[in-house]
């Protein structure tokens, strides 16, 4: 089945904003280009066909959907290691969420000192120095000592 000239447009529209699956990791990491065995078993063979046996023709959209969890991504952040999107996503996530952490005026020297910040603020600060701290803090749950201890983030205390 074809689609239709509505969808096909929509298709060609989304190649060209996103581009293609592999281009993305090369672009991530030279090198990490993948073939059909990194996705979801239950899609595989339907890629396969779909994409003529080509995953380099696998667009972006659809490969982050499709993409295989990767064991071990979340507990490098703190987390329990429940795999839910693939290494893909994860980077891209996690490149941008660092990036404008790390370009965030709040999360200067300037800002992040006792004169600026209240009392309260101050010594939140200096009591968060896991991802986990800040997943406790802000959802219901429990996040085990031991996960709350492995991910320092060294910008929290600047002194």
């Amino acid at each position: 089945m074809k689609p239709a000239t509505g969808q096909k447009a929509g298709l060609v529209k989304s190649r060209q904003a996103l581009g293609f699956f592999n281009s993305h990791r090369e672009a991530q990491k030279p090198g990490t280009s993948v073939d059909f065995n990194a996705f979801d078993p239950e899609f595989r063979s339907k890629l396969e066909r779909l994409y003529g046996g080509n995953p380099d023709r696998v667009e972006y959209a659809v490969g982050i959907l499709a993409e295989l969890p990767k064991s071990g991504l979340m507990e490098r952040l703190g987390f329990k290691d429940e795999p839910t999107i693939g290494e893909t996503l994860m980077n891209a996530i996690a490149k941008h969420a660092f990036r404008h952490i790390l370009s965030n005026r709040y999360v200067t020297r300037e800002y992040l000192n006792s004169e600026i910040m209240t009392d309260f603020g101050w010594n939140n600060l200096h009591r968060t120095s896991t991802v986990a701290d800040l997943v406790k803090r802000n959802i219901s749950g429990e996040v085990s000592q031991i996960q709350a201890n492995s991910v320092q983030i060294d910008f929290a205390n600047p002194n």
